[in-house]
């Protein structure tokens, strides 16, 4: 059987502005500090940089930068409710830079399947008919492929899409101290995976009178669920 999204596990949301250089960032990065806090309580700065704000509260992520603002979500369990967040983060620092304007909206959806062997996950890429590789030896070398990967991007107007489907490797390494071991053990293992990428977004001039953040979030997540499909297979 073909692979759906339902059969995917959720990686990655990542919701992002992007906009002209805004140099007000390096006065106000304290208030936006402050302001984050309170529609995250438990948030913490891990990095404070001039040129990128970074702030974690479990499994979401926000960045500030000052050509771009970000939210990312790493627990399928919140992301009924990560629209309204993102929204209400990237609102609040749109207001505190006094941005009217921006160069791009995007959302990126990350999902992962694990499978047994790199072989499996290179048959699975090949079901789904993007790739013709030839069976006989060529360049001296048979065998089957490793990692295929499949990139691409449409456009129309101002709106577009990019889909990375590709096999690969991804390693969780934690070397702990020695003296840890009686408590905890190191991780070393690799999973062999498909994953899906899609990025959907609008560019050109988009005024911050004419979106409403939450809307679009929430819409567009639910044309990803609806169109995805199309590319797996399913």
């Amino acid at each position: 059987m073909p692979l759906t999204l339902e059969d995917l596990d959720f990686t990655q949301f990542s919701f992002e502005l992007r906009f002209v250089h805004s140099y007000l960032l390096w006065d106000r990065a304290g208030r936006i500090w402050q302001e984050t806090t309170r529609l995250l309580p438990k948030a913490t700065v891990t990095n404070a940089a001039p040129n990128k704000i970074v702030m974690k509260d479990g499994p979401v992520e926000l960045n500030v930068e000052p050509d771009r603002v970000g939210i990312q979500l790493f627990d399928r369990e919140l992301l009924k409710g990560i629209p309204a967040v993102a929204a209400e983060f990237t609102q609040m620092v749109s207001s505190i830079l006094e941005l009217s304007e921006f160069t791009r909206v995007g959302l990126r959806m990350i999902y992962r399947k694990v499978f047994p062997t790199k072989g499996g996950a290179a048959a699975e890429i090949m079901k789904f008919g993007f790739l013709r590789i030839p069976e006989d030896r060529y360049f001296g070398v048979a065998g089957l492929p490793l990692y295929p990967e499949i990139t691409f991007r449409k456009e129309e107007g101002s709106k577009g899409f990019s889909i990375r489907i590709k096999a690969e490797a991804i390693e969780y390494k934690l070397e702990l101290p020695y003296f840890w071991h009686k408590v905890a053990k190191s991780v070393s293992e690799v999973h062999e995976t498909v994953t899906f990428d899609l990025d959907s977004y609008v560019q050109g001039t988009i005024l911050l009178s004419q979106i409403a953040f939450e809307d679009w979030i929430t819409q567009t997540l639910h044309v990803i669920r609806r169109d995805a499909n199309g590319f797996l297979g399913g």
